[in-house]
């Protein structure tokens, strides 16, 4: 997608995972993520496996790009084909336009959702991780329940699974 200087990339490249890496790094959103994707060649190997590599999902991560800058990424796990849906998990800052990179990040969630493969996205943080819940509801999600351990649980569902749900 291009909307004059953003662009969602679907099938990002090597060069702008790794740019999106390395914007991520500067700006210490990187502290938020997983220890096992806190350096650059395990953020590759993860987000970029080599050629033929088995995906859950074929067109994540997703890469967002503004006015040649990488503030945001996400990608999908834990894929169930029988209901179509599947965990996201979001690394952005807002040290940058951030309405604009919120606006591409929901619109992306949406394009995601418009596909034949996903349906129903869900998104999994702690109790109290305001930065997360706050990007969750920024992007369309809805929580659903809270865990005794701390979880919140929130969703989002595409306008096709409504209509055929409760049309």
């Amino acid at each position: 997608m291009n909307d004059g200087n953003v662009f969602i990339h679907l099938q990002p490249t090597a060069n702008e995972l790794r740019r999106a890496f390395l914007e991520m790094e500067h700006a210490g959103t990187l502290r938020f993520l997983p220890e096992s994707l806190r350096d650059g060649p395990a953020w590759m190997e993860y987000l970029h496996p080599a050629a033929g590599a088995a995906r859950a999902i074929s067109f994540t991560p997703v890469v967002i790009e503004v006015e040649g800058r990488y503030p945001a990424v996400f990608w999908l796990t834990d894929y169930c084909p029988m209901n179509r849906s599947a965990e996201i998990h979001f690394c952005a800052h807002g040290a940058y336009r951030l309405k604009t990179v919120v606006c591409a990040c929901r619109l992306a969630v949406e394009m995601v959702l418009n596909s034949a493969e996903v349906d129903l996205l869900h998104a999994v943080y702690q109790t109290g991780d305001v930065r997360a819940e706050r990007m969750a509801r920024a992007f369309g999600f809805r929580e659903y329940a809270r865990t005794v351990r701390g979880c919140v649980y929130s969703y989002v569902v595409s306008e096709n699974r409504l209509e055929k749900n409760y049309g």
